[in-house]
C-alpha cells in the first residue's frame, strides 16, 4: 500500500470499524485448519466458544452476535511527506520504517476512536427495536434464517444467472418457499451429521470452481 502510494503520488485515506472484534469474541485462527476448511470452500474457521454451537447446529456457522459496529474515517495521510527520497531510491528498510510510522498513527487514532465509539459494543435495546420495527421480515433478522437467504441468492445469482431480482423476504411464507427450492437448507438444521452433505456440496464446488479457473 505504501509503495503504490508513493509511485503515484496519491494519499493514503484510513477508516476504522470500531467493535467487529465483538461480532466472533475471542476468535483464533489456526493455517493448517483453515487449509483444510478451504477444500469444502470455507476460506477460514475462526476457533471459538462459538464453535461447539456451529458442531451441533451448522446453521450457527453464519452466526455473528448484534455488536454496534461503527466506522469512523481517520485523518488523511501523505506518505510523499514522510520521505524526500523517489520510491524506487528507497531500500526495503527505509520502507518498512515509513510503514511503522503510518502504523503507530493509524493505531492512536484508532485507539481513540475505541475510546470514543467501543465501551458498549451491545445495545440490546436498539436491537428489539429494530427488530419489532423490521418485524415483517422476520425471521430474516435471526441468524438460523440466513443460511436460507444465502442458498437462495446463490441459487437466483449463480445458477440462474438473475441479476436484477426482488428476495421479497416481507412475503408471507418466504422462508418456507427458500427451502423448497433448496432442500440442502434442511441440513443446516440436522445436528452433527448435518455438516455431512454440506461439506460434500462444498468439496463439489470447490473443485468446480478451481476447474473453471484453469
Amino acid at each position: 500500500m505504501l509503495r503504490l502510494s508513493l509511485m503515484h503520488g496519491t494519499d493514503i485515506m484510513p477508516f476504522y470499524t470500531i467493535n467487529a472484534e465483538y461480532l466472533n469474541p475471542y476468535a483464533y485462527s489456526f493455517d493448517w485448519i483453515n487449509r483444510l476448511t478451504k477444500k469444502i470452500g470455507i476460506p477460514f474457521l475462526p476457533i471459538t466458544l462459538l464453535l461447539l454451537l456451529v458442531i451441533i447446529q451448522p446453521w450457527a456457522f453464519y452466526l455473528a452476535l448484534p455488536a454496534q459496529l461503527t466506522y469512523v474515517m481517520g485523518t488523511r495521510i501523505r506518505p510523499t511527506e514522510l520521505t524526500a527520497k523517489k520510491p524506487d531510491e528507497l531500500s526495503r528498510d527505509e520502507l518498512l520504517a515509513i510503514s511503522e510510522q503510518i502504523r503507530q498513527r493509524m493505531q492512536g487514532e484508532m485507539n481513540a476512536a475505541v475510546a470514543a465509539h467501543g465501551q458498549h459494543p451491545y445495545r440490546w435495546r436498539e436491537l428489539w427495536q429494530r427488530m419489532k420495527e423490521n418485524r415483517r421480515f422476520f425471521p430474516f433478522f435471526l441468524p438460523f434464517a440466513w443460511p436460507a437467504v444465502f442458498t437462495e441468492f446463490e441459487r437466483r445469482f449463480v445458477k440462474n444467472g438473475e441479476r436484477d431480482f426482488d428476495m421479497q423476504l416481507d412475503k408471507p411464507g418466504a422462508f418456507w418457499k427458500m427451502i423448497w427450492r433448496n432442500p440442502l437448507i434442511i441440513a443446516y438444521f440436522i445436528p452433527v451429521l448435518g455438516w455431512v452433505p454440506l461439506a460434500i456440496k462444498g468439496y463439489r464446488d470447490n473443485k468446480l470452481g478451481d476447474k473453471k479457473q484453469k
